[in-house]
């Protein structure tokens, strides 16, 4: 009798020859050899062949070892519980498992709670039941596929599935890809699986938005493209509702700019420097305008198309005022186009464009060209802005005094006859023309300075 091992001494349970007689007698004799023996795999082997369930007793890098892991569940399914964690989920195991017979619903059902891949191992009986299918798919929502047709129809099993795995909702049998709840929790999971949906879900609105939301699923197909797309230009979806996929999708884009101008914000960077998208944003809402790329925001076509826009609304609304004036200062709008008539007797727009362009001086209205603060700021970058200054301000000894220091003689030549002839001025031109004069023969210098190294 192989147990006799238990009451033999230490030495002889740690005797090789003896322990292998002792487990070709029972198997299970290996639960009393010693620890050294237990990972010996010929005695492992010796013990699995008369009883498989002797993995029992087998040490843990035995318990791992596949071949051995095989050859005892073909002689004991119930060995597979011994197994190692990692190869109880193996499906060759699993297979050699159901193949030996035994407590099979069990063991199976226990397989299938770890890896419910392996369903697509068994046999057509075992694919039809209903408890071994809704374990399998609860592990792994694909296995669906390997279900019989009729659990393909079963809504708790397929329920299951697509709450696993969105894209099992593939295998669903055709009623329930009309079923909202079923599609709703496949969307939920991965929203690519929106493309099995029926037709009418498909184009159902709150559905597409939540496979948009879920992973960007809002143009995976013709039919939801083009619900989309009607939705954005209802205003019922948003480019914030389809994340990432739909900010960077022209069409879509388009569409949403066409419906709120401001959309425009949360459009991708690339977009954003698209002139077409960008005329449409602002033509619904000029402010869209601050939206676009700094290389558009400096283009006059678009400038002056922001003042079109704005009309009225730029004398009266701060918002349109300072989109407005955003323009002026980015050198995309300036008082002199026809489109900024309206403008020109503003102060804050004819400081902005002054400041911009000195010379846009000529465009103001005769009041504004009467403000010595305006005219000294047009006199900063353009000293020949003068000439459209006011009588009185070009007869302004301090403010012609101001632009001869920064212009010198060119200035003079503007000012009112008396400034002509005044001698405190005429001694600030010679000495802007002297500075003019030494900063040209420093230049020189240091040209010959480069020329002889």
């Amino acid at each position: 009798d192989g147990l006799a091992l238990r009451h033999l001494s230490q030495v002889l349970r740690s005797d090789r020859v003896v322990v292998l007689e002792a487990v070709r007698s029972n198997g299970r004799a290996l639960g009393f050899a010693s620890k050294q023996l237990k990972n010996d795999l010929e005695v492992v082997f010796e013990a699995i062949s008369q009883d498989g369930a002797a993995l029992e007793f087998a040490s843990q890098e035995i318990r791992a070892n596949r071949e051995l892991v095989i050859a005892a569940v073909q002689k004991d399914s119930a060995a597979l519980q011994f197994a190692s964690p990692a190869l109880r989920t193996d499906k060759s195991i699993a297979r050699a498992a159901v193949q030996s017979g035994g407590e099979l619903r069990d063991i199976v059902l226990e397989v299938l709670r770890e890896n419910g891949a392996v369903l697509q191992d068994l046999d057509q009986e075992l694919r039809g039941d209903r408890e071994l299918v809704l374990a399998s798919v609860r592990s792994h929502g694909l296995s669906l596929q390997f279900a019989s047709p009729e659990l393909c129809g079963d809504e708790e099993i397929v329920y299951a599935a697509v709450s696993e795995n969105g894209l099992a909702l593939e295998y669903a049998a055709e009623e329930l890809l009309h079923d909202r709840r079923i599609v709703e929790a496949a969307v939920a999971s991965d929203g690519l699986a929106i493309q099995f949906a029926a037709e009418s879900i498909r184009t159902d609105l709150n559905v597409a938005k939540n496979a948009g939301q879920q992973n960007g699923a809002l143009l995976a197909s013709d039919e939801v493209r083009e619900a989309t797309l009607e939705a954005l230009r209802q205003g019922e979806l948003t480019l914030l509702d389809g994340g990432e996929e739909l900010c960077r999708d022209r069409e879509a884009v388009t569409e949403a700019v066409r419906r709120d101008g401001l959309a425009l914000q949360y459009a991708a960077w690339e977009l954003r420097d698209d002139f077409e998208i960008v005329v449409e944003a602002i033509r619904e809402n000029c402010r869209a305008f601050s939206y676009a790329s700094p290389e558009l925001r400096q283009d006059r076509a678009l400038g002056r198309l922001v003042a079109r826009c704005a009309g009225k609304l730029a004398l009266t609304s701060e918002l349109h005022m300072a989109v407005v004036l955003e323009a002026i200062q980015l050198g995309s709008l300036s008082l002199e186009d026809e489109e900024a008539v309206l403008l020109r007797s503003e102060r804050a727009f004819a400081l902005a464009s002054v400041r911009q362009d000195g010379r846009t001086l000529r465009f103001l209205s005769d009041e504004l060209k009467d403000d010595a603060f305006i005219v000294a700021e047009a006199l900063r970058n353009a000293g020949d802005a003068l000439k459209f200054a006011s009588k009185r301000l070009r007869n302004d000894k301090a403010v012609v005094l101001e632009a001869v220091k920064l212009h010198g003689e060119e200035v003079l030549r503007m000012a009112s006859e008396n400034l002509r002839a005044d001698q405190e001025c005429r001694e600030t031109a010679l000495h802007h023309a002297a500075g003019c004069l030494e900063e040209l023969l420093e230049r020189k210098k240091f040209a010959k300075g480069d020329l002889e190294i």
